[in-house]
């Protein structure tokens, strides 16, 4: 018994002790000044969104995207409360280049079309860097379409 108990209070002793020793300042040297870390860029973001048009150039298809204001937030927050930005939310053409990629081009043309005949709403995916925009794709308000979901619920 007296071993038992021993045993126990040497268990407990040691669980004790890091817990102990996880107290005071901890110092991570990856975080900036301030203590803020920097995290990189997301290289992809998918948006949900309403299809306002479809265009079919020479150099590239694209989609004109609107958001949804979606329902009152009603008493789950204050009146004057203001949501947070969202990652580019200026950001409305998704465009594939024609030429680069012809089969995808197609296929959102299609799916698009689909989506916007039957009111429903698409989950778009594409790339952040404007530098891997299509040809004819502004970099203020276009980004490069890599793939598109119709939501059928």
């Amino acid at each position: 018994m007296r071993f038992g108990l021993l045993v126990l209070l040497s268990a407990l002793a040691l669980i004790a002790a890091p817990a102990s020793a996880q107290q005071g300042t901890v110092r991570i040297p990856s975080v900036g000044p301030g203590g803020v870390a920097a995290l990189p860029a997301a290289t992809e973001l998918s948006r949900t969104c309403w299809i306002a048009d479809v265009g079919a150039f020479t150099n590239r298809v694209h989609i004109r995207c609107t958001r949804d204001t979606g329902p009152s937030l009603g008493g789950l927050h204050t009146p004057d409360y203001v949501p947070p930005p969202e990652a580019d939310a200026g950001i409305v053409y998704f465009a594939v280049g024609a030429a680069s990629d012809s089969a995808l081009a197609d296929r959102v043309i299609a799916l698009a079309s689909s989506a916007s005949q039957q009111n429903k709403q698409v989950q778009i995916f594409y790339r952040t860097n404007p530098a891997e925009n299509p040809p004819g794709c502004q970099t203020n308000d276009c980004r490069r379409l890599i793939g598109l979901v119709m939501i059928i619920q």
